[in-house]
């Protein structure tokens, strides 16, 4: 049995909201900040089981301190929380200076931080490069990057088709088959999640069709150009994935190249460049055929195409002549 949380815990203010178990599970958490984890580490890192700790986390939830949702970063796979700042200060500094202070310590096992904190340091650097790695300087255990956004929580399996964000739809699979240059200088799945990530901190969520714009703008410039530039220095780009990241995180979109044109625009230039050569050439083909049929008219055949003309450019009466009864005769 790993060692636990201590059960001596007091209950002034928020903390009388909790039993002793959720106390010891929020405190946990509240220390340990996880970047992302799972419900069985949870469970073992409290002494209790992994149902317990499920249920546990859905009643802090329900009682606000706490938002949770379903999270996946590499082969890291669980569930990334946030919380509600104002609550849990008070619930801290109410069992701070409670009667039962001086029995709040609490020990965790060794072997389980070095573990979490290693497959957390792993799974963050694994595949994902300069702009997604976290500085030495910085904790493995961050605050997370999604605040809170609700009341409910999310559970894994639990969430709606409306609550799932766009991007779990992509896929690197995905991003290789419609932009493979951009997939080819590295750029992956886990930079869109990142950049909708910060992006969600700042309140102005990713958006999908301004993800694909900026694919298709990277695609542009790495296939044209050879490779991704910085519009000020006019020097190429060393991290091309990195820059895209960037970009999506800080504006939501990447800029345009001054030479871009879209490919939906370059093909619909060329189909109505195409469209229009093809009615020229069908005009040619008619004035042909109708030049033709005129100077194949005998002086009584064009009398009779004559008969009832009013005046004006005779040409102009023929040729609705020769359309109506001629053209239409032939269909």
């Amino acid at each position: 049995m790993l060692p636990a949380f201590s059960q001596s815990l007091a209950d002034p203010g928020p903390a009388a909201r909790l039993n002793a178990n959720q106390r010891r599970v929020l405190l946990f958490l509240l220390s340990a900040r996880p970047y992302i984890i799972t419900f069985s580490q949870i469970a073992a890192a409290t002494g209790m089981g992994e149902a317990s700790a499920r249920t546990i986390l859905r009643r802090l939830a329900v009682l606000d301190f706490l938002t949770f949702k379903k999270a996946r970063d590499g082969n890291l796979q669980g569930v990334r929380m946030a919380f509600n700042q104002e609550l849990c200060q008070a619930f801290r500094q109410a069992l701070e200076h409670g009667p039962e202070s001086q029995t709040l310590s609490y020990s965790q096992s060794p072997s389980l931080s070095l573990s979490l904190n290693h497959s957390l340091k792993h799974s963050i650097n694994q595949n994902l490069s300069q702009p997604i790695t976290r500085p030495d300087s910085q904790p493995a255990t961050l605050s997370p990057l999604f605040q809170k956004e609700g009341k409910e929580s999310i559970l894994p399996g639990e969430a709606s088709e409306k609550d799932r964000p766009w991007f779990d739809d992509w896929s690197d699979e995905f991003l290789a088959f419609l932009w493979p240059k951009t997939y080819g200088v590295g750029f992956r799945m886990d930079h869109v999640r990142r950049a909708a990530a910060t992006r969600q901190t700042l309140g102005r969520p990713l958006e999908r069709d301004l993800v694909r714009v900026s694919l298709d703008r990277c695609e542009w410039e790495i296939e044209n150009l050879g490779d991704l530039n910085d519009l000020k220095s006019g020097e190429k780009v060393r991290n091309p994935q990195a820059y895209l990241f960037m970009a999506l995180s800080k504006w939501g979109i990447l800029r345009p190249h001054p030479d871009y044109v879209s490919r939906e625009e370059e093909l619909a230039r060329e189909a109505a460049q195409e469209l229009s050569s093809r009615q020229e050439a069908a005009r040619q083909m008619e004035d042909a055929q109708f030049a033709a049929w005129r100077d194949g008219l005998d002086a009584d055949a064009l009398t009779e195409v004559l008969r009832g003309f009013p005046g004006g450019p005779r040409d102009v009466w023929v040729k609705n002549y020769w359309k109506k009864h001629v053209c239409a005769a032939q269909k």
